[in-house]
């Protein structure tokens, strides 16, 4: 099975089940990564190492393990993660193309070490000025209106139009939409052009996403977490069809909160 299945494999088996591998519940414990290298993971692998289920974000190999002096318990199962590598064509060595692998990564938790790992928690203050920041560093436009009740992104207007606040049954689901568009504005300046099923996961990943770099936990909020399920679920005939755009839509998503977190007026206006 090539590596990318495998992962997909992994990530729809759980969609039907109605989890959504975006719903972090430990949205304070940072990013996760390799804890030998430091490396962040991102896109797809975001998800694999939130759908694991361990609070604390540091991974290692099996080989990492045993080089700190430890090793992962036995029985313990790995989640795939994701990585190219590129080679040349035999035929034309100036050409190179991008083969994708996959290693099984095991969460500290998983292993037997000997030192205790605590887990940094981000110091991010109240998760709702974190937001209320975000959106009013950002350079597009938002407009409120209690005409119509759902969020949504002009691409005309370049502008984004939200209902107010108190049409919204909790603070996480009004924020959790706004970034939703947020993430739809980004399409432009990317130059992402994606059918209508792609671009609206990408919108619901990097909603998700955002929500953590927030702090904004919702994972526990049973009206939003039924809301987003059914949202999903109606996309699922597409995603089972195509299910390669789920590695697309979280590559995307992970590309859109960048741009959202790091955009200067200057290069909206560009």
């Amino acid at each position: 099975m090539k590596a990318r299945e495998v992962i997909i494999n992994k990530i729809l088996e759980q969609m039907k089940k109605g989890v959504l591998p975006w719903n972090n519940p430990y949205i304070n414990s940072g990013v996760h990564r390799n804890f030998v290298t430091g490396h962040a993971y991102n896109g797809i692998n975001v998800l694999t190492t939130w759908l694991s289920g361990y609070s604390k974000p540091y991974w290692l190999s099996f080989k990492q393990a045993k080089k700190l002096g430890g090793t992962v318990r036995k029985g313990e199962k790995g989640s795939p993660i994701l990585y190219f590598t590129v080679v040349e064509d035999k035929k034309d060595p100036q050409k190179t193309f991008p083969i994708f692998k996959y290693t099984p990564m095991f969460n500290v938790e998983q292993c037997d070490l000997p030192f205790e790992i605590e887990t940094e928690n981000k110091n991010i203050g109240d998760p709702i000025v974190e937001c209320e920041a975000i959106i009013n560093r950002y350079p597009i436009e938002a407009v409120q209106t209690s005409s119509q009740l759902y969020g949504s992104y002009s691409k005309e207007l370049n502008v984004i139009k939200m209902p107010e606040m108190k049409q919204f049954a909790s603070i996480e689901e009004y924020y959790s939409t706004y970034f939703h568009e947020m993430i739809h504005s980004t399409a432009p300046t990317l130059g992402r052009k994606k059918d209508r099923a792609t671009e609206e996961l990408i919108a619901e990943i990097g909603s998700a996403m955002m929500c953590n770099e927030a702090g904004l936990g919702f994972a526990h909020n049973t009206e939003i977490f039924k809301n987003q399920v059914a949202y999903i679920q109606g996309w699922m005939k597409q995603i089972e069809e195509k299910p390669q755009i789920l590695i697309t839509a979280a590559s995307e998503a992970s590309k859109a909160v960048e741009c959202i977190l790091n955009l200067s007026t200057e290069e909206v206006a560009a």
